[in-house]
């Protein structure tokens, strides 16, 4: 069996009907032993949450950015996430997958193309 993949997913704390969306259909992958999923809930109260999301990044094999307006309005996820990950992209090679949950102005978005 292929050794498990480590999915981080970056989404909007405002998105969150597309974010269960999501989870439905990764679940399957989960289930069957393919994948583990880490998201920013995952982070205990009290956590270093900035440390906790840069150790994530790093131990990513793939990226999945759940993409709407409130995403690439949010400040904190494009300097937290976002960037960090596009380095690591450009740098080691991950994987990033977009998903374009909801209309939006993703075809401005630079980062995107």
């Amino acid at each position: 069996m292929a050794p498990k993949l480590t999915v981080f997913v970056s989404h909007s704390r405002k998105d969150e009907a597309e974010k269960e969306e999501l989870l439905s259909h990764l679940g399957v992958l989960r289930q069957a032993g393919l994948i583990d999923i880490w998201m920013d809930h995952q982070i205990a109260a009290g956590e270093d949450w900035a440390r906790e999301i840069e150790q994530a990044i790093a131990r990513a094999d793939l990226a999945v950015l759940l993409v709407t307006k409130n995403y690439l309005a949010s400040e904190f996820l494009y300097e937290a996430e976002v960037m960090p990950l596009l380095n690591r992209r450009n740098h080691h090679g991950l994987r990033i997958y977009p998903i374009i949950a909801k209309e939006c102005a993703w075809r401005g978005v630079v980062w995107l193309q």
